[in-house]
């Protein structure tokens, strides 16, 4: 019986131990912070910085983030240019006329129109647009040619590490920079070389030295002092260097499509109208500026 009563003691005593070192321990599980990871750290993990990258993986990892968000995205990368953001600029010089007249909110024989009172030139010219903007965009839904913001996204992609992302930026970024007329020739020569259809906007993209430099020397050479003759001129001599240098000058190309729908020049291609729809004065004008191109830019 006597130790019957020191067990019983002994087994209260060690419950009493049992219960104090159980109560110390949640207690100080629950005193214990929580690890938190703020936004400064947050973002600091979502933005690593990829500045390590070369070009080509940077275009890999470019690629990977638009597919994510959109399949049509990574399949029309793939149009003209393997760089997105210069892609998206070829698609806008070889269709913005489709993708005006697709994003209309007009009716589709009055829509893209400029002038009252169209020509049966004109009215034909239309018809056949919207067929064909029509047909593009059934064959090309990855163009994405109805939605525009998507077209600004990829273009906002662009760049500057290399030759055509360095002009592109400059002018998307309205930095005006001086250059030699060699320097100039180099920098034709390199949108010929990547895709003449980029020459279409090279009065653009260089316009430091298709501005006022370019329009002097062009009222000296014609003979006229009348700016918007000058600018008519320096535009088509432009054109034509561009469409003899292999860009999309057909007959339903968007530079076409200028020279239809706003001046009522409407031909089967730019040579078409230069030597059957132009004044004989205008044509010799053209010609003028065009051969100083060729001379300048060689």
């Amino acid at each position: 019986m006597q130790n019957y009563k020191k067990l019983l003691i002994l087994l209260f005593i060690l419950g009493i131990i049992f219960a104090y070192f159980l109560l110390n321990s949640r207690s100080k599980s629950e005193s214990k912070p929580e690890s938190v990871e703020t936004v400064s750290i947050k973002n600091t993990k979502e933005k690593a910085p990829d500045d390590s990258l070369s070009i080509q993986e940077k275009l890999k990892k470019n690629k990977a983030e638009l597919k994510k968000k959109n399949q049509v995205f990574i399949d029309r990368v793939q149009a003209f240019n393997p760089d997105p953001g210069v892609d998206a600029e070829l698609i806008t010089i070889n269709l913005e006329h489709c993708i005006m007249l697709l994003n209309s909110d007009e009716e589709p024989n009055v829509s893209y129109k400029t002038i009252n009172v169209q020509s049966d030139f004109q009215v034909k010219y239309k018809q056949d647009l919207n067929s064909y903007c029509d047909e593009i965009n059934d064959k090309h839904p990855e163009y994405l040619l109805t939605n525009e913001d998507e077209i600004k996204v990829l273009r906002d992609t662009l760049t500057s590490d290399n030759e055509i992302g360095k002009l592109l930026n400059n002018f998307y970024k309205d930095e005006n920079f001086d250059l030699e007329t060699f320097d100039i020739a180099s920098k034709i020569k390199h949108l010929k070389n990547v895709n003449p259809n980029l020459l279409l906007n090279a009065q653009r993209y260089l316009h430091s030295y298709f501005g006022d430099h370019f329009v002097k020397k062009i009222g000296a050479m014609i003979k006229s002092s009348d700016r918007d003759y000058i600018y008519n001129v320096k535009n088509s001599a432009t054109d034509l260097y561009a469409c003899n240098a292999g860009a999309n000058c057909d007959r339903l190309s968007n530079m076409m499509s200028f020279y239809c729908n706003y001046r009522n020049l409407c031909g089967d291609d730019f040579n078409d109208i230069l030597n059957n729809k132009m004044s004989e004065g205008i044509r010799l004008d053209i010609l003028k500026v065009h051969e100083y191109m060729q001379d300048s830019f060689k």
